[in-house]
């Protein structure tokens, strides 16, 4: 069964996107083959990636493009990408009065195969795009700040994610909440992590992992990478015990690697679809929609 991961906080800065890109790099050298999903109107992952002029996921909800046409190989992390477009905010807006509109990705990724893990970069606001990505997601990863601020912001988000879970998604499971940013110099970082884990509300869901400050962190964006791809440093070794920590044991199903070769398993060629580029001439592996 595919593990699909919403990356969720309503508060911008967080790291909801550092920790999608990197994290599933680092699941993707375990073995798995992962999907990244950028539902957020400010399309970070998607120009992190190089992919911007591309189908992207407002065309994909709205019916205008074939899920499997949209995504896209990024080699530089071995993953893929369901990118967003330029108007992914104006897209949304063409389905918010549609039936049973919060569940549209969820309907999509319902019905395709080939992968081990989806994760999902939503948008910092409380919105039907960040519902959608709540809904699709069988878990969620809240990245919180260790920073006073964002500690405050806590209350009022998992107030607006229970009202979320109630209506819409009563089996959403919290994989954990990931401390971001963490700066060893200050003492005040220091207490406000203490200060998580001793909380009798957020204690319990913290990860063990922390992600530490650090400046080649913020490079790879301009440089195209995920971390792992770019410098052993201590962003690289978070995410990879952050992965450990999320996969507990998990083994991938196959030794086809951490590739995919997205075609429509109803199709008679065996072509990779037009929208995949960088395919690996050694991928085997199916990815596809089943209508």
């Amino acid at each position: 069964m595919t593990r699909v991961i919403g990356i969720v906080n309503l508060k911008g800065g967080v790291g909801k996107t550092t920790t999608c890109v990197n994290l599933g790099a680092a699941i993707a050298l375990r073995g798995a083959r992962v999907l990244l999903i950028d539902l957020d109107p400010q399309k970070s992952l998607s120009t992190w990636a190089g992919v911007e002029e591309w189908p992207s996921v407002g065309e994909v909800l709205n019916d205008e493009v074939l899920l499997e046409r949209a995504i896209v190989r990024w080699e530089r992390a071995k993953c893929w990408v369901l990118p967003a477009g330029q108007d992914l905010r104006v897209k949304a807006g063409l389905f918010a009065n549609r039936e049973n509109r919060e569940y549209l990705l969820k309907d999509k990724l319902d019905r395709l195969t080939g992968f081990d893990f989806v994760l999902i970069d939503s948008a910092p606001s409380y919105e039907l795009l960040t519902i959608n990505a709540i809904c699709a997601s069988t878990e969620i990863i809240v990245p919180l700040q260790t920073e006073i601020l964002a500690l405050e912001s806590t209350i009022p988000f998992f107030e607006t994610l229970g009202e979320i879970k109630s209506k819409y998604h009563p089996k959403l499971k919290i994989a954990g909440i990931l401390p971001s940013m963490f700066d060893a110099r200050t003492n005040l970082s220091k207490a406000i992590l203490d200060q998580m884990r001793s909380s009798q509300h957020l204690g319990p869901l913290m990860f063990k992992t922390y992600i530490r400050k650090n400046i080649r962190l913020a490079e790879t964006p301009a440089q195209g990478v995920a971390i792992m791809r770019y410098s052993t440093s201590n962003g690289a070794e978070d995410y990879r015990s952050l992965a450990d920590e999320l996969l507990n044991g998990w083994e991938p199903t196959s030794n086809k690697g951490g590739q995919a070769d997205c075609t429509d398993k109803n199709e008679s060629t065996d072509e990779p679809a037009d929208g995949i580029i960088n395919q690996p001439d050694n991928d085997n592996t199916e990815v596809a929609v089943n209508n």
